[in-house]
């Protein structure tokens, strides 16, 4: 890779990402942004209920660790954690921002965000971060309120 890139060279890399993402891979996913004004904390600074923000639908790579199973005195546990890879400039078109205990869903299993990073770089220029990569961990639906109880 180049050591110095034109803006013309990270507009080309920016509008072939979008397209291998957005129109050939083509995996969507749903992110949740907690509402921290909206969410009211105990002492611990645990919530038994949370609010979030309406969800926003984009793409994005995925790469999925294997399932693990832990059996334990109450039978099993399932856990799986997972890296989402998005394309920074398109989550700064729609306003979003990940943050850790922000939610991701895909393919029905919520996962909890743990870490965000930004250390893919173009040219190795602070100012061309081209990704946001978010690692996570799967988290069970009846502690988030997103889903109707069904009785």
């Amino acid at each position: 890779m180049p050591r110095f890139n034109s803006p013309r060279d990270v507009r080309f890399f920016r509008q072939i990402s979008s397209e291998m993402v957005d129109d050939v891979v083509e995996t969507p996913v749903v992110l949740y942004k907690l509402n921290v004004a909206e969410t009211s904390y105990n002492l611990y600074g645990e919530s038994l209920s949370k609010q979030w923000y309406a969800p926003y639908k984009v793409s994005c790579l995925i790469n999925r660790a294997d399932t693990q199973t832990k059996y334990e005195g109450f039978g099993s546990d399932v856990s799986r954690t997972a890296d989402f890879r998005f394309n920074r400039h398109t989550l700064e078109a729609g306003g979003f921002y990940p943050e850790v205990g922000d939610l991701i869903y895909f393919y029905d299993v919520y996962y909890e965000i743990s870490n965000v990073r930004e250390d893919q770089l173009i040219g190795g220029l602070d100012y061309n971060i081209f990704s946001i990569i978010c690692e996570g961990f799967m988290t069970r639906k009846s502690s988030l309120d997103l889903e109707p109880t069904v009785r």
